[in-house]
């Protein structure tokens, strides 16, 4: 016997005893048994995302257990097959800590830019879902979505930390129960979106303790109201740092640090203790396994026997989550006939899962996020903490007829001979390279919405004239949007987020003159369907247009079109875009180096927090955040400043304290002075900066330490405090928490420090004591790479293969000539509801009733 051979005998063994007893020796026989043509479509439907006749025949030929073994090799999703989207991914600092003090225009720009994201990363796991090579590891990905719930809408536009729990999952959701857990309780978008970043010993919050305890672990019955107050106790001070891309921070000051009595056990408990006691119990293990039932199993009928059983094996594990879902699958019920077809699929399964089973994606793909939000599915919207019911949800009346719709156009789709290779033209898509266009090109970033019909779209070049005239230099020729919404299908789109933005590049010829600027103009507005505009309309959207070097934003252009409105760029009506002012696209050095030398530049100003000064205290402090902080060779993204003012030996001082988690990047780059003070309770790095000098050996330490970038940082910083105290005034926050009086309190300090600045080491080397307030110059090379990272979305692989790698299953039979009834078995979980045509394939297989259930 090989050694795979021996594996596999052990194997099938150690589920039988796992398993125990005579249920557990007819699943362990059972495993032995040869795939056949259902049980692989069974398998790859219940643990994957579809059943593609190459999916299946590579599980042909194995047993069932050799099958599982497949499917489990594939959970590690924890590197993706496309790349995420670079504005999530690539680092970038996005200030969230400083949306609060934006005027209201400014914030509204602001969520506009995190709705574009938030549409970008529905539209990447989508992609994910469609190309991977691991379906097994994206189902159980979405499981744990549902599970661990976030929703987008209730996080005040904090994508990126909606980002970090995915990628969180993805790592960790294969791995070991125990550790995610700790990682989920750890999590910035579960602290904000259960309002643990709240949780503080004076007042406890006990939103994430109850969905901890009811949702993630448990079960309704296990606990008691007394526990839930406890464990609420055990989660004070857990939150996180927005000002350093929501990292975790615990605040040991707002943590309650007594005694606590949870599930009987008493102790000083903190979160990983509490989850450690509700792996001891019996409960947690059976309330999973009872979860992930309803995914592989059955979404309406439960062995509680099975489960017992299955949910002791896992204990027996230490909660590893391979070996869970190996559980399930090996399990006798998993296999058992009376089971088949006890699952409606989801829309996820009903739109991915069948494109991924026919072989071939329509040019709309990108819509499926509105299509599956239509159908009940929002990705990273469910309805509430408990997640998307599933089941009998699935299919309401009303939801029953969209399904129906759906899966009527995608039967279209399949009901012919496969697409023929897109032909190459003037107009070239989003995923061909540049350099295959000869010359110069004029590239158009645009969305869509269709009304019997796509938008039609000329794009003209001009030059201006010396008398203030402009001639047309070059015009191309009328083209249709691509990849636009079907309105009367699909209805409008609710934000431009759910746009399938594309980008198509048109050649420009070298022998014509460079145009000045551009103009886009949407020449065919038409509508309405059936209930006006809300039934059917045709509109165009343009983001961008770039030429060569220079890119034309059009949020900066002027509209002109039959319906007014002040959002260049939406066209409703007929009419076009001026295009203007552009923006280069090469890196741009503008920020250090445009600044004199020694001199203070910050991008923003805003207040934080404080409290009127008050004598009586020991330490009075006020925060101060700055945005985009430069000196000479130095860039913070952020830095929090806090002035504080204190009693010591008998006087009062004054000093700046700069903390390590009140900088991004890393304060001093991580090269912290050797006499740094650490706080106690937490080991987070501390400097003091006196305005006057003297002060304690290690206080003098951290100044002379620097080096002389930072030393005039700090110079910089404290001869900057009178404007910083003006600047902040004029923002909302000030405005906000009626910081009036506060800053009233503080004058004297105040004038303290502006009466001893000329007179301290502060003021020495500054080439202007006077900081520089203004914005930043926009980095280029990061719209560059973001540009990229759009142009690079054009092409998915389906499968992980490429696209004519990929048998089609369309038409009568398509590319593979099955047997009737070995069809209807890739397909179907029983047999047909309804009379099939003669000559019947994927397209009829997929509208029968039947199909809706796995």
């Amino acid at each position: 016997m090989t050694l795979t051979g021996t594996w596999q005998t052990a194997r099938v063994a150690f589920l039988g005893l796992a398993l125990t007893g005579l249920a557990g020796l007819a699943a362990a026989q059972g495993l032995k048994t040869s795939m056949t043509y259902g049980d692989a479509r069974h398998l790859l439907e219940r643990a994957g995302l579809g059943a593609h006749p190459d999916e299946i025949d590579a599980l042909l030929g194995l047993t069932r257990a050799q099958a599982i073994d497949a499917m489990v090799d594939q959970l590690d999703v924890s590197v993706p097959f496309n790349e995420p989207p670079i504005r999530l991914s690539d680092g970038e600092h996005v200030h969230y800590w400083m949306n609060n003090d934006y005027e209201e225009q400014d914030r509204q720009a602001f969520r506009v830019e995190r709705d574009k994201e938030m549409g970008e990363l529905r539209r990447w796991w989508i992609r994910e879902m469609l190309s991977t090579s691991s379906p097994a590891g994206e189902r159980l990905l979405l499981i744990w979505s549902n599970h661990f719930v976030s929703a987008y809408s209730s996080l005040n536009e904090e994508v990126h930390a909606l980002y970090n729990q995915h990628t969180m999952l993805r790592d960790k959701g294969h791995g070991n129960f125990r550790d995610l857990l700790r990682a989920v309780v750890r999590d910035a978008a579960m602290l904000n979106y259960l309002d643990n970043n709240n949780n503080r010993e004076e007042q406890p919050n006990e939103n994430l303790a109850r969905e901890l305890l009811e949702l993630f672990v448990l079960g309704e019955g296990h606990y008691t109201e007394k526990d839930v107050k406890e464990v609420a106790r055990a989660l004070t001070g857990y939150s996180y740092n927005r000002l350093r891309d929501f990292e975790y921070r615990f605040e040991p000051w707002n943590h309650d640090d007594g005694s606590k009595t949870i599930l009987g056990r008493v102790g000083r408990f903190d979160a990983d203790d509490v989850i450690d006691i509700l792996l001891d119990t019996d409960a947690a293990s059976i309330f999973i396994v009872e979860t992930f039932w309803q995914y592989y199993i059955s979404d309406f009928e439960q062995d509680r026997a099975a489960i017992e059983v299955l949910a002791s094996a896992w204990r027996d594990t230490d909660y590893e989550i391979r070996e869970l879902v190996r559980l399930m699958l090996s399990s006798e019920a998993f296999w058992d006939p009376r089971y088949r077809g006890t699952i409606v699929k989801s829309p996820v399964d009903l739109m991915i899962g069948t494109l991924r089973s026919g072989g071939r994606l329509p040019e709309w793909w990108p819509t499926l996020s509105v299509q599956l939000e239509g159908l009940g599915q929002h990705l990273f919207e469910a309805p509430n903490v408990a997640g998307w019911p599933g089941g009998a949800d699935w299919i309401t009346p009303a939801r029953l007829l969209s399904r129906n719709e759906a899966l009527q156009q995608l039967a279209a789709l399949y009901a012919g001979p496969p697409p023929p290779a897109m032909p190459t033209t003037t107009i070239l898509d989003a995923g061909v390279s540049m350099s295959a266009i000869e010359g110069s090109a004029v590239s158009l970033r645009y969305g869509a919405e269709n009304f019997e019909g796509p938008p039609r779209i000329v794009i003209m070049g001009y030059k201006d004239r010396t008398d203030g005239g402009a001639i047309p230099v070059w015009r191309s020729g009328t083209f249709p949007a691509r990849g636009g919404i079907d309105t009367e299908q699909l209805g409008r789109i609710e934000s431009l987020a759910d746009l399938n933005w594309r980008i198509d590049s048109l050649e420009y010829p070298d022998d014509l003159d460079r145009p000045d600027w551009f103009k886009v103009v949407f020449v065919n507005d038409h509508c309405c369907g059936p209930g006006g505009s809300s039934g059917g309309d045709r509109n165009l959207f343009i983001d961008w247009l770039r030429f060569e070097d220079q890119l034309y934003l059009a949020k900066d252009g002027v509209q002109r079109s039959g319906c007014p409105n002040d959002e260049p760029g939406s066209l409703f009506c007929s009419g076009d875009v001026k295009l203007r002012i552009a923006q280069p696209l090469e890196p741009v050095v503008e920020t250090v180096d445009a600044i004199e030398p020694n001199r203070l530049a910050v991008g923003r100003v805003a207040f934080d927090w404080g409290r009127a000064l008050d004598r009586s205290r020991n330490w009075n402090s006020l925060a101060i955040s700055l945005m985009d902080v430069r000196m000479n060779s130095l860039h913070y993204d952020a830095l929090r400043l806090e002035l504080v003012e204190h009693r010591r030996d008998g006087r009062r001082e004054i000093l700046l304290d700069i903390r390590e988690s009140n900088c991004r990047p890393d304060c001093f780059f991580g090269q912290w002075p050797s006499t740094t003070f650490k706080e106690h309770n937490t080991g987070e790095n501390r400097v003091e900066y006196l305005l006057w000098p003297g002060g304690d050996p290690d206080q003098r330490g951290q100044y002379q330490q620097l080096d002389d970038d930072h030393r005039m940082l700090i110079h910089g910083l404290w001869s900057a405090i009178p404007t910083f105290f003006e600047a902040m005034q004029d923002g909302r926050n000030w405005r906000r928490n009626g910081q009036e009086r506060v800053g009233a309190s503080w004058d004297p300090v105040l004038n303290k420090i502006t009466d001893a600045l000329p007179r301290t080491r502060y003021a020495k080397g500054l080439s202007n004591t006077v900081p520089l307030i203004e914005p930043m110059p926009l980095p280029a090379g990061s719209m560059m790479s973001n540009m990229m990272s759009q142009e690079a979305a054009g092409t998915v692989m389906l499968l992980g293969l490429p696209d004519d790698r990929v048998e089609w299953l369309g038409g009568a039979g398509g590319a593979h000539a099955f047997d009737d009834d070995i069809l209807v078995e890739m397909v179907l979980t029983g047999r047909p509801a309804r009379p099939l045509p003669s000559g019947f394939g994927f397209s009829d297989l997929i509208t029968d009733p039947v199909y809706q259930l796995k």
